[in-house]
């Protein structure tokens, strides 16, 4: 995604949550006069947060000059001739556009919900009686987590895959995932040296926002939280030695 991205004249990616505002602001920022366009369906980014970090997030991608495009979505992708349609009509010639994933669309049309969602069991299995091999974690899915972000998917993820280990062993899977108000915490860049933070119980809102002097934002402390080798980013890698020099 980064190469092409780098290529790229014009970048559209679709859908305006967490993911989906970074990439925008991070690529804009690195790449600051490419045209980098973010469609989404709602009246607001970040629209299953509260109303000030909806705000924030606005705020940063029009200090970057990101165009932003909402409550219209795509409705066809030409990647051959490089170009989206939206339902209002109108057509955004681009390089490169990143979509939202549908491949469990096809495969099991009972496991979307109306919203686009993907519909599971406590298990984190899709509801599906068919397909209960088949896990969903992180804000594509169906769960009662009010803000999703990277933090609940990671205890998501762990549930998933205990589950998967009793069904290797010819166990069913027990294991259930139960939302706490702790997971709200969301660090949401906005460019490669910004960002804001938001934490809620429900009832009441903090955040705060700050810059930031790690581009890779805690990546290596994420990848040995899982027992994994940090990654070795020939970027990151590059800039420091430049900055050095």
């Amino acid at each position: 995604m980064q190469q092409r991205i780098a290529k790229a004249e014009t970048v559209v990616v679709v859908g305006g949550g967490a993911a989906g505002v970074e990439v925008a602001t991070d690529a804009k920022s690195l790449y600051p006069n490419k045209h980098i366009i973010l469609v989404h369906s709602r009246s607001a980014v970040m629209h299953r947060f509260g109303k000030e970090l909806q705000k924030a997030a606005m705020e940063g991608l029009k200090r970057l000059e990101v165009e932003v495009i909402l409550e219209d979505r795509v409705i066809e992708e030409d990647d051959a001739n490089g170009s989206v349609t939206l339902k209002s009509g109108r057509k955004i010639n681009c390089d490169y556009f990143q979509p939202n994933s549908s491949i469990l669309s096809t495969l099991s049309p009972i496991s979307i919900s109306s919203s686009g969602y993907i519909k599971v069991k406590p298990t984190l299995q899709v509801i599906d009686e068919k397909f209960q091999n088949i896990y969903s974690c992180g804000d594509v899915t169906d769960t009662d987590v009010p803000t999703p972000n990277a933090r609940s998917a990671s205890q998501q993820a762990a549930v998933a895959a205990e589950n998967i280990l009793l069904a290797i062993n010819g166990k069913k899977p027990t294991h259930q995932y139960t939302h706490s108000w702790p997971e709200s915490f969301i660090k949401l860049t906005l460019g490669l040296d910004r960002s804001v933070s938001h934490m809620s119980d429900g009832k009441s809102d903090i955040l705060y926002r700050s810059k930031e002097k790690d581009e890779a934002l805690m990546a290596a402390q994420c990848w040995s939280s899982l027992g994994q080798v940090p990654f070795e980013d020939d970027y990151d890698h590059g800039q420091k030695t430049e900055n050095q020099v």
